[in-house]
């Protein structure tokens, strides 16, 4: 599979490259096709990055000047915070799918947690970044996907991204009391980050 459930497609994209050539034949070339289907829109039945990028939109307008709403914006997060704890807990898919002789049969694209979790991030550093409550929601879903997550990368990945919200947030030229509050908070989350990790690396999971 050359493309993966959600991805835009036009005329002419090429879905799928089947192998060996020397084997192909127009009836398995109409079995992928009736295996693909083509809709006019985005759904979340099978596109986990749909479902995260329905409510990061809430989040996001519910920070835009006209609604400045960040109570919504919470909201949005925590229902984030449910889904992603409940992802980072658990194995990511194959993109290797097998039959039941063992024997390969397709390749498929599968989405990657971290780059979903970095859009969201990125998302909060750029449209939250005049709002310390919705910051501060941030940093606790940080914490919350670190203390599931076994991928040692990831908690590196997510420490980068609480680094990076302080300098956000400290080049508005807050309060200063506002200022040292996120970063302590900040300080906390880093240290439940590297927690996390130590207590992995001794139980021997990564």
């Amino acid at each position: 599979m050359k493309v993966r459930p959600g991805e835009h497609i036009t005329e002419g994209t090429v879905l799928a490259v089947l192998w060996p050539p020397g084997e192909l034949n127009d009836d398995l070339r109409g079995s992928a096709c009736r295996a693909v289907r083509i809709g006019r829109a985005r759904t979340p039945l099978e596109d986990v990055e749909f479902a995260a990028l329905l409510l990061e939109e809430m989040a996001v307008r519910a920070l835009s000047p006209s609604t400045n709403d960040p109570y919504t914006a919470i909201n949005a997060l925590d229902s984030l915070a449910s889904g992603l704890v409940m992802l980072a807990g658990r194995r990511m898919p194959s993109p290797y799918r097998y039959d039941h002789e063992g024997r390969l049969r397709v390749i498929a694209p599968a989405v990657s947690f971290i780059h979903v979790l970095d859009h969201l991030l990125d998302a909060m550093r750029i449209y939250a970044v005049e709002h310390p409550t919705v910051l501060h929601r941030t940093l606790e879903l940080v914490a919350q996907v670190g203390a599931v997550c076994q991928d040692r990368a990831l908690r590196v990945r997510m420490e980068t991204h609480v680094g990076r919200l302080v300098e956000a947030f400290s080049a508005t030229s807050p309060q200063d009391r506002d200022l040292e509050a996120l970063a302590e908070h900040a300080v906390r989350v880093r240290a439940s980050l590297l927690g996390s990790q130590q207590r992995r690396l001794g139980s021997g999971d990564d």
